[in-house]
């Protein structure tokens, strides 16, 4: 039997990342590609989405007032936890 995950992992494309974040899709790549947001996971082929526990971090950190130097920090951080996942 396999075990249950306790914390769901929900992938959100980029609209929704987009309304939760109140940001064009522009605006989302631009600071994916300057490192103050999280990356897109790749689904297959040539869909992509974000992890939604991720974007919700790092979206906290923006109503925070977190640095730039912190936002990239963050996300950094979120990344390599990736790796444990």
């Amino acid at each position: 039997m396999m075990e249950q995950v306790q914390n769901e992992i929900r992938i959100i494309r980029l609209p929704e990342v987009c309304h939760i974040c109140g940001i064009a899709r522009a605006t989302l790549y631009k600071r994916v590609k300057n490192g103050v947001f999280i990356s897109s996971i790749s689904l297959g082929g040539q869909a992509v989405g974000w992890v939604e526990s991720e974007v919700k971090i790092v979206l906290k950190a923006l109503i925070r007032g977190d640095t730039e130097e912190q936002l990239k920090n963050l996300i950094i951080d979120l990344t390599n936890q990736r790796k444990d996942i």
